[in-house]
């Protein structure tokens, strides 16, 4: 069984809500903790709560980074995201500091795996905090990047100094970049499917795809689900050894791709799309 750590901004795009669910209902996952990332982390974490609530399920839930490491302060950073009921009213405000909080978990849980599907600032908050090499011992996979056309894509761009730490850090890291993700796109019959419910967490499910679109009118594009299937299907996808450069600018950061064997960084290359979705829908 894989235990992992969660990091998440759920709430915006539906894709979160979609990896988060994959792990939950997985017989081969144990989820350590979830930390949430990027603007309104209180109520990103009361949602995470009601789903858990949903299957009783007692999971430790942190409110982590609201605000980058440096650089530009995220516009509205108390925003109410599109996902957002009436259900999630009740907030708990267990503000800590979450780089301790991941290294803990760590320490206690020595196989297991990070998992970060927002921007990378509580990741690179343990990395700054990690005097101790925990790090070291473990495996990040991440939704970020694009790394065929050398960007950094939304996630790496609301963080750049944290993909920065990530990229030059010591852990095994594992990137899924938008190039692939974008692969992943629903067609109108497979949206139907996640639209049918048959118990709480469907339901619930159902509830936040149709706010998702009303408030966006986008097409289901499951861009963190693939980062779980690629951490629970390590034989089923083939990943790009790489050394990442970091460049950064005043408002933006650049990624620069070059192949070395060697490096504790590598990119996903190649996964069946058939495979993927058969994980995803059923």
């Amino acid at each position: 069984m894989k235990e992992i750590w969660l990091d998440t901004d759920i709430g915006d795009d539906i894709d979160d809500y979609l990896a988060l669910e994959s792990l939950l209902r997985s017989e081969d996952v144990r989820i350590i903790g979830i930390s949430t990332v990027f603007k309104n982390t209180p109520l990103r974490a009361a949602m995470v709560r009601y789903i858990l609530s949903l299957i009783d399920q007692d999971i430790p839930v942190y409110e982590g980074s609201s605000f980058p490491l440096k650089g530009l302060t995220p516009q509205r950073p108390h925003e109410v995201f599109n996902q957002w009921g009436e259900e999630l009213t009740s907030l708990k405000e267990e503000r800590k500091d979450i780089g301790e909080v991941i290294l803990d978990a760590l320490k206690k849980h020595k196989d297991a795996s990070l998992l970060a599907i927002g921007p990378l600032t509580n990741i690179g908050k343990a990395i700054l905090k990690d005097k101790e090499d925990i790090l070291k011992n473990h495996s990040l996979y991440f939704m970020g990047g694009e790394y065929q056309k050398e960007r950094p894509e939304w996630n790496l761009e609301c963080d750049v100094e944290a993909f920065s730490l990530v990229a030059s850090s010591k852990m095994k890291t594992f990137a899924i970049g938008l190039e692939e993700t974008e692969k992943t796109i629903l067609n109108a019959k497979e949206e139907t499917i996640l639209m049918t419910a048959f118990d709480a967490l469907s339901e619930y499910r159902t509830k936040c795809i149709a706010r998702f679109k009303n408030a966006t009118n986008w097409t289901i594009t499951p861009h963190d689900v693939l980062a779980v299937y690629a951490l629970l299907n390590e034989d089923k996808v083939v990943f790009q050894p790489a050394k990442v450069e970091v460049k950064i600018e005043k408002e933006r950061g650049n990624c620069r791709v070059f192949k070395e064997e060697s490096s504790r960084f590598s990119y996903l290359k190649e996964f069946s799309l058939s495979s993927f979705k058969n994980f995803l829908l059923s």
